[in-house]
């Protein structure tokens, strides 16, 4: 599975073209503000993209495959549910964050409970977030190499440079244009990718019965039955439930409110979350279709590929055998983007929560000024730089361990230990009277059972003669156990905290202005003002109609079969189309404004244009 010269050059220019965004939107950075969350002035459609590619990576095609591979639709049920969140969303919380007017978590968790938590949360997601993105990228490079012949470092090397440089360039902004242009690119070639898996699999009609006469009916269910319980422990009903409760402490929670910070106001965020949502239902059924042709068609070839889990190569495998020359380059392009989606969301997370959230505490507690708007824009920038090369720092020295499941390791951790988390973050949106301690006391109570959940069924436990006194350590617990007992735990302490509450009229006032905000509308003319619409859709129109274009390239290919040549047009033809309705779109509203105001002009953000209700919330 070596790719040519011309999947190498898609790939090429691709990363270039993800460079000039940055370069374009930098211009749309007059402060910290826009840097840290797009000054409030980003549209709808921009933040809905970012937000549904933001909750995936490059695991979607390996590891997300691999369940494909081996359990059919079970593996829709993790997408159904991020779509599920997404429309809760929609309904409920979106406009809730968006009224929040914050910058950072953090200091949404300090405008809700206190300074503690705030640094808690602030230095336990950066430590965090920084590991996820390392490994993240440190997974993608793994596979890459694999199926292309590359080095892991130099795969790790080329992909965190052009995260970092256009995140350094243009911060959100770059990395809200960026996962837009990769859902441009994303959604035509997985569609062209299951659209083949199923021509070839004769249909629905015909990919019943291969499944049938391959003897999976029962494997490939959404839902196991009984008798697959003890192959499949985690595909069961008990399963789908955890899952759904992970997944609601997730979207509900205050840790999904940054995704709608940088959004207009309550409706738009509203908007975003729909699309989000919809565009989740879509991808759970095109992403599942090419692995489980490749369990029916192309098994051999798939354990034949060099990975240690040769199945998490059975989407590329179906690309491989179903696809032309060039769109593999394509098809890899789209793995970049969702592991490049993942990376960029959380350096520009971590950048705005060190700039937003521990640099002020630092310069309180030396009593030294936080500094103007530049010196801000600056520093966020140079956090931004700092954390990108960590990132790419340990996702390199991740490439030179071996046996250590680092990648397994942390996902399982980063997933478990969200669920306590996640909880108090909940809860603490609809009960007011707990103590400002409440949320990080029952966090650290929460991290107990986390932890037994973790390493029971493992030698520390089974082999310990304490231990053997409580059984039920000495048996591995499944997922869906684990976040069961992690939520119960959590929430329960976080209740009984409750029981310690006594009206502190400073802090009662404080929780009750903290709703107030997070009920009251936004009025965008005034307190941001300043639209930027026509020029996000004019330059991400204009962006999408190049991509296209540059595919259209590819029809000059020599040797192409008819089956190549209509593949290439529907991808091309269907990022033009949608590039070309964006910056149509923008044309009219620029001719609707000069119309309604003679000489008028879409504008950027002024210098310095700090939306009140954000850094200095409490002195506004």
């Amino acid at each position: 599975m070596k790719t040519g010269m011309v999947d190498l050059a898609v790939i090429v220019v691709y990363l270039i073209l993800m460079s000039a965004v940055g370069v374009v939107f930098k211009r749309f950075n007059r402060s910290s503000d826009d840097f840290m969350r797009s000054g409030c002035r980003a549209t709808w459609w921009l933040c809905g993209a970012s937000c549904f590619m933001s909750i995936f990576s490059a695991w979607t095609f390996t590891g997300g495959a691999a369940v494909a591979y081996e359990a059919g639709w079970s593996f829709s049920v993790l997408f159904l549910m991020n779509a599920l969140g997404f429309a809760v969303q929609g309904f409920f919380f979106a406009p809730w964050f968006r009224q929040l007017r914050a910058v950072s978590i953090p200091e949404v968790i300090r405008r809700r409970f206190d300074e503690r938590t705030q640094q808690f949360m602030a230095w336990l997601g950066i430590v965090t977030g920084t590991l996820s993105a390392a490994i993240s990228l440190y997974g993608l490079a793994v596979f890459t190499a694999a199926v292309t012949g590359y080095p892991v470092s130099g795969i790790i090397l080329v992909l965190g440079a052009v995260v970092v440089f256009y995140s350094f360039s243009s911060g959100s902004w770059a990395v809200m244009a960026t996962d837009f242009l990769q859902t441009v690119i994303l959604f035509p070639v997985t569609i062209l990718v299951a659209y083949l898996a199923f021509q070839e699999l004769g249909g629905f009609g015909g990919f019943r019965e291969e499944i049938a006469s391959a003897g999976l009916t029962g494997h490939f269910r959404l839902i196991k039955a009984d008798e697959f319980a003890a192959a499949f422990n985690d595909f069961t009903w008990c399963w789908a439930v955890g899952i759904l409760l992970g997944k609601s402490v997730e979207f509900i929670g205050l840790n999904g409110a940054r995704r709608f910070f940088g959004v207009k106001d309550g409706k738009e965020a509203s908007k975003a979350a729909f699309l989000a949502a919809g565009l989740m239902v879509v991808g759970a059924v095109l992403w599942a279709v090419p692995p489980m042709a490749s369990r029916l068609f192309y098994a051999d070839k798939v354990m034949a590929v060099s990975l240690a889990n040769p199945v998490e190569a059975s989407y590329a495998v179906a690309c491989v055998e179903l696809l032309p020359q060039g769109i593999l380059g394509l098809v890899l392009v789209a793995m970049f983007s969702a592991t490049m989606s993942s990376m960029d969301t959380g350096l520009n997370t971590n950048a705005s929560i060190i700039v937003n959230d521990i640099y002020p505490a630092f310069c309180g507690w030396f009593k030294r000024p936080v500094g103007r708007d530049a010196v801000l824009l600056r520093l966020v920038k140079l956090c931004t730089l700092v954390l990108g090369t960590v990132i790419v720092f340990l996702a390199l020295n991740f490439s030179r361990l071996r046996g250590v499941g680092m990648f397994r390791l942390m996902m399982e951790l980063s997933a478990i230990f969200g669920s306590v988390i996640g909880v108090p973050m909940v809860i603490g949106l609809f009960v007011r009277r707990v103590p400002k301690w409440s949320a990080m006391a029952s966090i650290l109570i929460g991290a107990v059972p986390s932890a037994a959940g973790f390493f029971s069924g493992k030698p520390v436990f089974t082999e310990s003669g304490f231990f053997s006194l409580f059984p039920f350590l000495c048996t591995p617990w499944n997922y869906q156990t684990r976040v069961i007992v992690n939520m119960a735990v959590t929430g329960t302490a976080f209740l009984l905290c409750g029981l310690f509450y006594k009206a502190e009229a400073r802090y009662a006032k404080k929780v009750d202005e903290f709703f107030a905000v997070m009920k009251k509308p936004v009025d965008f003319e005034k307190e941001v003002g300043g639209s930027v619409d026509v020029s996000q859709l004019e330059i991400i129109g204009g962006f999408s109609m190049l991509i296209g274009v540059l595919v259209a390239l590819l029809l000059f290919l020599p040797e192409l079969t008819r089956r190549d040549i209509g593949g290439l047009i529907f991808i091309s033809a269907s990022i033009v189309a949608t590039g070309a309705g964006l910056y149509a779109a923008g044309h009219r509203s620029k001719v609707s404004l000069r119309r309604s105001v003679p000489g008028a002009k879409p504008i950027l953000p002024a210098a310095g244009n700090v939306v009140s209700g954000t850094r200095n919330d409490e002195e506004a």
